[in-house]
């Protein structure tokens, strides 16, 4: 049977409103708001967009927390046919103020700070920015030269509903939603530009895949402005009718509390979070209902969320921004097994190609090459046309830049980003191939493996080891461990062990990989 999906990702939560209209759309703290009362509200804030002056095709920044105003705002600006700039919470004031030009936004929705950050002096700065017509403040007490939210309302009371039934007729479903900014461990972040049917669509089928339902919470710490909520939990939970549980700031003791009081059923957590919720369980335990959900991407990451925190029903991903969200995973209903040893297979709609590095030309199944796809994509980075036509090939397949493995039934394995091989002696040896048997040792938690000068082999593989609590191991014993399992090339050089707290991450609690490769050259004292 054919799924028909709404076309846009304001028509998504209307229908969510049709559909669900009682059942909890968001919960914040001590504020829910149903599907029918969120649509309500959204109708209102766009109304006054409208009074405001936003035309079709036009950006609007929103910068908030995980709070239900950046949904507000986000919908809303959806709902009038514009294009939401997700700005980083993470992100300087400088760094704000260059997104927020070089994104040619006519307006910011923005709140005054969160916890020690204060954006004040963004949003009196912001009408400098050269397009910028107006900023409205999210928070009660709005800074002088910034539009209050009361206001801002107010003066979309006069805009007829029927204005506002036209305008949102009007949005297509090929048009521009968001456009998000990645966040790698290597490389500076690109504006990857969505669009609202592409979103809605894939979304659906990751939801899917987990076997989401209207009976469903999802918890909720990540960003919004993050791909991995606004490019995916967003639509994954209100195309099947789910909750969103958002957590405005992680702190472990608090998100089990909230986790407890909210019921939530679903985790899209980090693999430091997991950690942290884990230890914080341990020492006051709460009675908890996760069962299904998304994290990524090692197998230790996954195994400590299904058996350490009862996520039973967990699920392998892998995805780009680029991809809207993911363009593959396992499935809830996959045996433990399946779920933790690989990463996915595709989704609906996607097509997946590994090839040559060099010449491109496909590789027979289970050789590790740089992974192509076909689907539902991007349609490219802001104002970075070089860029796009580098990676958006002309038969329509993306070069993610990752080398991966597929096995004759499809099932995926990631075990590097291209641009990460190490060079040994010539023989060019994969990250994550080394990462895959060094934790197989019982003593290791994690581990990160990165190349690094070496005079006679022009490169060296260095790993950073985690271990687990109470646990001990020299690097001799390690290596041994290693040569007895692998090829010699694959036996680190350099051992280095670190705590959690010690390994160098970006905000995203990945680890920074330029900065561990930094702090290996240092502590062994080479020459870079």
């Amino acid at each position: 049977m054919t799924t028909i999906l709404p076309a846009t990702f304001t028509a998504m939560l209307r229908d969510a409103a049709e559909r669900w209209p009682e059942r909890p759309a968001v919960v914040f703290e001590d504020t829910t708001l149903t599907f029918r009362e969120l649509d309500s509200t959204v109708d209102v804030w766009a109304r006054a967009l409208l009074a405001s002056g936003i035309e079709p095709g036009e950006r609007v920044a929103v910068l908030a927390s995980n709070r239900p105003e950046w949904l507000l705002a986000s919908f809303a600006v959806a709902r009038v046919g514009g294009v939401v700039v997700a700005l980083n919470t993470w992100h300087k004031l400088d760094e704000l103020d260059a997104t927020l030009r070089r994104s040619a936004a006519v307006a910011l929705l923005a709140t005054t700070g969160m916890q020690n950050v204060d954006f004040v002096p963004f949003l009196q700065a912001a009408p400098r920015s050269p397009r910028v017509r107006q900023v409205i403040c999210l928070s009660p007490t709005a800074p002088e030269g910034t539009t209050a939210l009361d206001a801002f309302l107010n003066a979309g009371a006069g805009v007829a509903h029927e204005a506002l039934r036209d305008r949102e007729a009007a949005v297509a479903g090929s048009d521009d939603l968001f456009i998000l900014f990645t966040s790698g461990s290597t490389a500076e972040p690109k504006g990857v530009i969505t669009q609202n049917d592409r979103t809605v669509s894939n979304n659906y089928w990751i939801g899917e895949r987990q076997g989401l339902n209207e009976h469903d919470a999802l918890w909720l710490a990540v960003p919004l402005f993050y791909g991995f909520a606004a490019a995916n939990a967003i639509g994954a939970a209100w195309t099947h009718g789910v909750a969103l549980v958002l957590e405005e700031r992680f702190d472990a003791d608090r998100a089990l509390d909230t986790m407890e009081r909210t019921g939530a059923t679903v985790y899209y957590g980090l693999g430091n979070m997991t950690r942290a919720l884990v230890n914080a369980q341990r020492e006051r335990p709460r009675r908890l209902s996760l069962r299904k959900g998304l994290t990524g991407y090692s197998y230790e990451d996954k195994r400590v969320a299904i058996e350490d925190l009862g996520v039973s029903e967990l699920c392998g991903i892998y995805g780009l921004t680029e991809c809207h969200g993911l363009c593959a995973m396992t499935s809830a209903t996959d045996a433990v097994e399946t779920r933790l040893e690989i990463d996915g297979y595709a989704l609906p709609g996607w097509e997946l190609l590994v090839v040559d590095p060099e010449t491109e030309l496909p590789l027979p199944a289970g050789t590790v090459g740089h992974l192509l796809v076909r689907g539902p994509l991007s349609r490219g980075y802001l104002d970075q046309p070089e860029a796009t036509a580098a990676v958006f090939r002309d038969d329509g397949y993306f070069r993610t830049g990752d080398l991966v493995s597929i096995d004759a039934e499809g099932r995926m394995n990631y075990h590097s980003r291209l641009k990460d091989l190490v060079k040994v002696g010539g023989i060019s040896v994969s990250p994550r191939e080394v990462e895959s048997v060094v934790e197989l040792h019982p003593a290791v938690r994690q581990v990160f493996a990165v190349g690094v000068p070496d005079e006679a082999r022009g490169e060296a593989v260095a790993v950073v080891v985690e271990l687990r609590d109470g646990e001990s191991l020299t690097a001799d014993e390690l290596r041994r461990f290693t040569k007895e399992r692998a090829a010699a090339y694959n036996t680190p050089t350099h051992v280095l062990f670190l705590g959690d707290d010690e390994i160098p991450k970006l905000a995203s609690g990945k680890a920074s990989l330029r900065e561990l490769r930094e702090h290996v050259v240092h502590a062994i004292g080479v020459q870079r």
